[in-house]
């Protein structure tokens, strides 16, 4: 019995490309890594990336086999379950820390929580359309939203916005009026602005933000903007098209040359 391969081709193409641009980018980026931890064995991010990536493809073809409306209720479950390790990262007090390790298996909750909310929005939006035209049909849908990106943004405030964005857009897709996506977003300009001021990290966006207005680039000065710094030189010397996979110069002087400090 042949694969039967139903939905959109461009989009598994799309994801299969990403996937393989990605196993380009953990190879060249994990170079510090390897030496520090795995130093007998220089592939072992690319062949655990590599093994993360088709087991992915595997678990979508599955799921993609089945009758996604089957799907609503268990991404509310996932999304409850998402908000409980939200909660635990939020309230353990390490900092920036935003992953929960178990077993060797390590898990950002921002992502699953992402994802459980994305796929609830499409399913209650689907279920029911009207309920985009009225305060009270997507007062269910925003707190949620809310939750979900208080919980994110004070510790990682870059996926928080990305899930706030996406949120929003995905409404405006699905039908919201125009009006109200502008009173929406406005609300959550607000509430950003907000976080500005009051979160844990708030002093160290103010110092970022203001470096940056100001053009301020010292690989020598203070941890909170060597990062930057060289995450800025990487690019410059890089140039429009980059100087390739595994031939990058930065990686060796950046601390987190293969995650994102936010």
């Amino acid at each position: 019995m042949g694969v039967v391969l139903k939905g959109d081709k461009v989009l598994w193409i799309v994801a299969v490309v990403l996937g393989l641009v990605g196993l380009l980018v953990v190879y060249s980026a994990t170079v510090g890594l390897v030496f520090r931890y795995h130093p007998e064995m220089p592939e072992y991010y690319l062949v655990k990336h590599g093994l993360t990536f088709l087991m992915a493809l595997f678990l979508a073809y599955l799921i993609h086999l089945s009758d996604y409306r089957r799907w609503g209720p268990i991404f509310e479950w996932i999304w409850w379950g998402s908000i409980g390790l939200l909660l635990y990262v939020f309230f353990r007090g390490q900092g920036a820390q935003r992953w929960i390790y178990v077993g060797g298996i390590s898990l950002q909750p921002s992502e699953l929580t992402r994802f459980a909310l994305l796929g609830l929005l499409a399913y209650r939006m689907a279920a029911a359309p009207e309920r985009l035209k009225s305060w009270s049909g997507l007062v269910p849908l925003l707190w949620r939203i809310a939750l979900s990106f208080l919980l994110i943004a004070p510790l990682n405030l870059s996926n928080g916005l990305l899930l706030l964005f996406i949120s929003l857009a995905f409404l405006y897709i699905g039908g919201l009026p125009f009006r109200l996506f502008i009173r929406i977003g406005l609300i959550g300009l607000g509430v950003v602005g907000m976080l500005f001021l009051v979160a844990p990290r708030a002093r160290i966006w103010q110092q970022r933000l203001l470096m940056y207005w100001k053009g301020e680039l010292t690989v020598n000065s203070r941890m909170d903007d060597y990062q930057r710094a060289h995450a800025s030189l990487a690019v410059y010397s890089g140039g429009i098209w980059g100087k390739g996979p595994g031939h990058s110069t930065q990686r060796y002087s950046l601390p987190q040359s293969y995650s994102e400090v936010a």
